[in-house]
């Protein structure tokens, strides 16, 4: 029977209830009384016996939805959504990394993980995955990225298409928006799933305790997957409802202020910890907004900042109006976010330029993306021909021609460094020298318009001898020496 499990708001305990009435779970909870729930000896087998955890008293026991023409009982299985975190990529972790294991073979496993390409912004699990003990939601998700590529070739085809029709649902059913076409594949991803699932058994991967081989898929976590489009339907997108924010806090929170005592008394040190970056976050707050006040009503000599638009504080107008005051610490809110917002910095900078902003203006952005580049770029003065050499691009005296001519008629298509370019070899072009950067951050509007991606800081560097197709995604010691990608 389908079940649902759903964490108490009110407490640690979990819940499981069927995917019914509350009358029939309320009736299950009630079928026993001579049982005393406090003698979990003879109370928890009990319920077991009926697919309880023993919680006698559930908090939705006594919630009610009063109607036009009568009382109905609240249905847990409808307002207990699913949560994504755990629900999902807990589910994936515990489950068909598992299968995956089994099925490829530990060692071949942990081998193509270790070959994969580092990217900047993705964990490299350079040692495999099988003797992970801890893993993050953010290693969860990770993992996702490479899990088919990874069994592609060794895994039984049809057990490579059932992980990825599971990977298919989970992609699918974490978008941020949802209409009805989208939730018309949802439900075929996973039926898909259901109709070449005979594969994992087949392959000997699914199994429990003691390496124990079992002949069914009886998973709570692989059921709830079942009322995402009711839920979706009733409350709205899942990924609302994500455990990330909380389960994040507790490091921020917890972890990080408990690293910074000295092992005795965490509750006090803690709390005291708390409080002291809180007070510490208001007067930083406080002296920027001084700062900016004072320069709005500075006549003298014009505003002196640190050259890094990157690390500057935005200029205000020098108007003393309350509205153009409350803007300004808008302003600085948003630069200072956690949450980097490159495509209002690329916004922001050329309507407040000063006598000391640096130009050219380091951050820009297109309708989708957004770039930042450092102030000092890692070349800061090359020829075009040295660069065409260095580079390997035989085109680029031409493409760069074909840019400045078209960049001047805004009705002109795009085009891309490869193709026919109309320009000479030989072209003239107004500058000599070029500024090359080999890293530079970039941000993406999210594909349903709702927000934006997490910065990712993309490098290269171009060709050598023991690379000659140059490197990518590179990491950097403090040294600023390069390390291998």
């Amino acid at each position: 029977m389908l079940v649902l499990l759903a964490r108490l708001r009110t407490s640690q305990w979990p819940i499981i209830v069927r995917l019914e009435t509350q009358l029939s779970t309320s009736h299950e909870l009630h079928r026993q009384p001579s049982l005393n729930p406090l003698n979990l000896s003879t109370y928890l087998p009990a319920a077991k016996a009926i697919r309880l955890n023993g919680v006698h008293l559930p908090f939705w026991r006594d919630w009610h939805l009063q109607s036009s023409t009568q009382i109905l009982l609240s249905n847990p299985s409808e307002f207990l959504t699913p949560e994504p975190l755990h629900h999902w990529h807990k589910q994936f972790w515990d489950h068909n990394v598992k299968w995956a294991i089994r099925a490829v073979g530990a060692d071949e496993f942990d081998f193509r993980f270790a070959t994969i390409q580092p990217v900047t912004g993705f964990k490299h699990f350079k040692d495999g995955v099988s003797k992970l003990k801890q893993v993050t939601g953010r290693g969860h998700r990770d993992v996702e990225r490479y899990i088919v590529c990874a069994i592609a070739g060794k895994a039984p085809p049809l057990f490579v298409i059932t992980i990825r029709a599971l990977m298919d649902f989970r992609y699918l059913a974490r978008s941020r928006q949802l209409d009805d076409n989208q939730l018309a594949q949802i439900t075929p991803s996973l039926q898909f799933f259901h109709n070449h699932k005979q594969s994992i058994l087949d392959a000997g991967a699914r199994v429990g305790k003691k390496n124990k081989p079992m002949n069914h898929f009886q998973i709570p976590k692989l059921e709830f997957m079942h009322g995402v489009v009711p839920s979706v339907s009733a409350c709205g997108v899942v990924m609302q409802w994500s455990a990330d924010t909380t389960e994040h806090a507790h490091i921020t929170e917890i972890k990080v202020p408990g690293r910074s005592g000295n092992n005795q008394s965490y509750n006090p040190q803690i709390c005291r910890w708390l409080d002291r970056s809180k007070k510490h976050r208001s007067f930083a707050l406080v002296l920027s907004i001084r700062e900016l006040q004072l320069q709005a009503h500075d006549t003298g000599e014009p505003d002196q900042h640190d050259d890094d638009p990157d690390n500057a504080t935005p200029d205000a107008d020098d108007n003393d109006d309350d509205d153009n005051d409350n803007d300004s610490q808008t302003t600085i809110a948003r630069w200072h976010s956690s949450q980097p917002d490159l495509f209002f910095r690329a916004a922001w900078l050329p309507t407040n330029i000063t006598p000391s902003t640096p130009l050219p203006f380091h951050t820009l952005c297109t309708e989708k993306t957004a770039f930042q580049l450092n102030f000092h770029p890692s070349l800061s003065s090359v020829t075009v021909d040295e660069a065409t050499i260095k580079f390997k691009l035989p085109d680029l005296r031409p493409a760069l021609a074909d840019y400045v001519q078209r960049s001047r008629d805004l009705r002109s298509p795009t085009f891309k460094i490869g193709q026919r370019h109309s320009s000479p070899p030989d072209a003239i072009l107004p500058f000599t020298h070029l500024r090359v950067w080999y890293s530079v951050w970039m941000q993406m509007r999210s594909s349903d318009a709702t927000g934006l991606t997490d910065p990712q800081r993309v490098s290269a560097m171009p060709a050598v001898d023991d690379w000659p197709f140059g490197w990518y995604d590179l990491k950097w010691d403090s040294t600023r020496t390069r390390a291998q990608g």
